[in-house]
């Protein structure tokens, strides 16, 4: 039966279903409620969606939904125990801000501005399958919460408390890295602006100063200085002018008179990186591709790693494979979905954090996957189906 009566977004079938409903677990869900059991029958979704056809019997979809929960009832200890391993990059965001960057009558182009900024980082790390936790920083995350991150991001921030600048100094000082967004930190939760921006006091530690910006409806070249590791871009709408305080180093340039575009500056034991452009917003159209490089780059660079790693059979570019690791009772289960509608093959190898494991195992069918195990690894051969789900646990 249709996905949505008059609709042409699609046909949910039997393999989507079961994709979707891994795809649940993969990310901590430990639960699903369908919607719905029969089709509608009033209306322009008349006939649409449905566990059931109109005779009562399951449809392909309901009967993708009853092996699932078959699956998951046979494991379902080892399920709810499990859980993903701790992210390394926490993005912050704070509720009140994205309040005020929505309410922008005189221009509605700018209202989405933290939402790109957040999905673009959020999407280049998730593809890379790094995990990441977004964190509100309006409800006041303590030194200790926030210290559990390699890299925390500030995407489009525009409003900093001096409560949480306070911690993030104490956060960078101690070891973390820092990166922030074109117009990070110029309001306060009243809405008064600061004289020095970025503001709190964060000028130090992002060792730069905002002495200008402008904004159009075009882009910005951003070249990459030599031996940065970074790739050329193209910043969208806002540019910022920044006066650099001794000690700070220039990772890129705008191309056009020099000047500086992304900057990185050690305070204390960490480092703090402020662009004068925007960095998620800008990853639409063709800029996608570099912006999501350059994110990657510099997270690595902080040290952070993916907990699996896939690599297509005979090279070539990586296809949309989400990877989800999970510590469990007995070990680690691994989540692998081939988000594509093409067949993938490949090879996985994640970290099992210093443990000896002792064999792999397909979970949903119950059979012995071949595996190349040390102590702090694993390695296996992987192939999916278009839409298709492997859920492997290993165990001690």
């Amino acid at each position: 039966n249709a996905k949505n009566g008059l609709s042409l977004n699609g046909y949910l079938d039997e393999a989507s279903m079961t994709r979707l409903s891994w795809t649940a677990f993969a990310n901590d869900a430990k639960g699903i409620i369908y919607w719905k059991w029969e089709p509608f029958l009033r209306g322009r979704q008349s006939l649409g969606r449905g566990l059931v056809r109109l005779d009562g019997t399951l449809a392909p979809r309901g009967q993708a939904a009853s092996d699932f929960a078959r699956q998951v009832s046979r494991h379902a200890s080892l399920l709810r125990e499990s859980h993903p391993v701790p992210a390394q990059v926490g993005l912050l965001v704070d509720q009140a801000g994205l309040l005020k960057v929505l309410d922008q009558p005189n221009d509605t182009r700018t209202r989405g501005l933290m939402n790109e900024s957040l999905s673009g980082v959020f999407r280049a790390l998730d593809q890379a399958n790094i995990p990441c936790d977004v964190l509100r920083s309006d409800l006041k995350p303590d030194a200790a919460t926030l210290a559990r991150y390699r890299v925390l991001f500030l995407p489009f921030q525009i409003l900093m408390r001096r409560e949480l600048a306070q911690l993030l100094e104490e956060y960078v000082r101690k070891g973390g890295t820092l990166i922030a967004d074109a117009r990070t930190a110029t309001i306060d939760e009243l809405d008064f602006a600061y004289r020095e921006s970025p503001g709190a006091g964060l000028t130090t530690v992002f060792g730069a100063e905002r002495v200008d910006w402008v904004a159009s409806t075009g882009r910005h070249a951003v070249s990459p200085v030599l031996g940065s590791g970074l790739a050329a871009f193209q910043g969208k709408w806002f540019r910022e002018k920044l006066r650099l305080l001794p000690g700070t180093e220039v990772l890129a340039t705008f191309a056009d008179d020099a000047s500086p575009a992304l900057t990185q500056h050690r305070h204390g034991a960490g480092t703090a990186v402020l662009s004068a452009v925007l960095l998620g917003a800008s990853g639409d159209r063709d800029q996608s591709g570099p912006l999501e490089a350059n994110l990657l780059a510099l997270c690595r660079k902080a040290g952070v790693q993916a907990p699996a790693v896939f690599t297509p059979a005979g090279g070539g570019t990586v296809p949309a494979l989400s990877l989800r690791v999970h510590k469990s009772p007995e070990g680690l289960l691994v989540y692998a979905i081939n988000g594509t509608d093409e067949p993938i093959r490949g090879s996985v190898e994640l970290d099992t954090g210093g443990e000896q494991l002792s064999e792999l195992v397909d979970l949903r069918e119950n059979r012995p996957i071949q595996a190349e195990l040390s102590k702090g690894g694993c390695r296996f051969e992987l192939s999916l189906p278009a839409k298709g789900v492997l859920v492997a646990r290993l165990r001690r």
